[in-house]
Formats: C-alpha cells, structure tokens, sequence
C-alpha cells in the first residue's frame, strides 16, 4: 500500500510511526511531486497488473481518481461530508472505515 498525498512526506511518516502504522510500503509527498495524478501515473507504471484504488476526503480525490482512470473510493469521514462526495460520482463511497476495510480485504 502507497500514501499519496498533498503533504509532506516526513510529516506523513512521523504521523505513522507515531501512531505504529507499519503496513504502508512507500509515502509520496507533495514535497516529492505536486501533483496526485502523476504520481498515482507512476504506481500504474510501476504495477502495471495491480488493481488500483485511491481512497481520499474531498471532491478533488475523486476527480484525481478519474483523470487518472483508477478506482475512485470517497470516505465520508474527512474533509467533504457525504452529499458534497456524492456529486463527484466515486465508484465507492463509504461512512465507516470497517466498510473500508471489507473492500480491501
């Protein structure tokens, strides 16, 4: 599993490690490329067979998600509540991180 994220990538880890949150393989900053959907483009690269989800809080995920022909998956429990998700059409949206997990087990 990869983080890709607008923050930083020290920050991201620090978060982790302070929490022991050990299963993420790598973190992608915005300090290491701006933009989510290159870096989302270079994980297709990267795993060219692996089924794709980018699970994300706001409206600008889903629309990552799309331009970059991923699985779109919107969480109701971060930044944009459930209606304001819906308008972006995600292939999956969830209220309840166990919903979450059922969909990646």
């Amino acid at each position: 599993m990869i983080i890709i994220s607008s923050n930083g990538t020290n920050f991201i880890k620090a978060l982790l490690e302070s929490r022991g949150i050990t299963c993420f393989d790598e973190v992608l900053g915005g300090d290491i490329e701006k933009s989510k959907v290159k870096k989302i483009n270079w994980q297709k690269e990267k795993y060219p067979d692996a089924e794709i989800y980018y699970i994300g809080d706001t409206t600008g995920d889903i629309k990552e998600s799309k331009e970059s022909n991923i699985k779109a998956v919107g969480v109701t429990w971060g930044f944009h509540e459930r209606a304001v998700m819906e308008k972006e059409n995600p292939d999956f949206l969830f209220d309840k991180p166990s919903e979450l997990v059922a969909l990646l087990s």
